[in-house]
């Protein structure tokens, strides 16, 4: 735009002066705006996933699961377990949507419940087995 008001200036002979003006304001705003929205969905994204805390403690013999979202501003549930309560400790697998297999952790309980340690399926089966086995080991020592 500007290159043609320059372009038809030169073109007149006549015309004594040019005064050419490029606001970029609206850019500035549509960036500002983006930006905004952009880091509103993120925080959204963040917000749609849990946490989970698991703090396993050979000494009060407990395991203290917590799972919470939006950092615990919309609850935070906290569960106690005896460390003698878990009768098993496996990887669990199920149907991918993409085809395959996605894993995760579970706690069994005599009664029947099982206490998954994350809060969705993942691939990595044998980090899962490697989590197993450490998690086995901690209970096993003294």
């Amino acid at each position: 735009m500007i290159i043609l008001k320059i372009k038809n200036f030169l073109a007149q002979p006549l015309e004594k002066n040019l005064v050419v003006k490029q606001d970029d304001t609206l850019k500035g705003y549509a960036t500002i705006g983006g930006t905004l929205f952009l880091f509103l969905v993120g925080l959204l994204i963040i917000a749609a996933g849990s946490f989970i805390n698991c703090n396993f403690d050979k000494e009060s013999n407990t395991l203290t699961f917590s799972r919470y979202r939006w950092f615990g501003k919309l609850g935070k549930a906290v569960f106690l377990y005896s460390l003698n309560e878990i009768v098993e400790i496996k990887v669990e697998s199920s149907d991918s949507s993409e085809g395959g297999f996605v894993y995760r952790v579970t706690l069994m309980l005599p009664s029947g419940e099982t206490v998954p340690l994350s809060g969705c399926y993942s691939s990595g089966f044998e980090e899962k087995q490697e989590i197993v086995k450490m998690i086995k080991s901690f209970l096993a020592s003294n």
